[in-house]
């Protein structure tokens, strides 16, 4: 979602560019990446509130179910 927030802003990233920014994200943990798409995206309350019900759904799986 992040980068195609860069891509409908018509925000043209070259290779290195590119490579820098999805660096930067993929070592993020899920929640502020949450965060951030909630920030870029203007989210309202209830979509928010989604976004964290499934992030809490998902530590559930991946951190005690498996």
């Amino acid at each position: 979602m992040i980068m195609l927030y860069y891509k409908s802003k018509n925000i043209t990233l070259q290779g290195e560019e590119y490579d820098n920014l999805f660096s930067d994200y993929s070592d993020k943990t899920m929640g502020k990446l949450i965060e951030k798409v909630i920030t870029i995206y203007s989210l309202n309350e209830e979509t928010r509130k989604l976004l964290w019900q499934i992030h809490t759904k998902r530590k559930l799986f991946i951190h005690h179910y498996f």
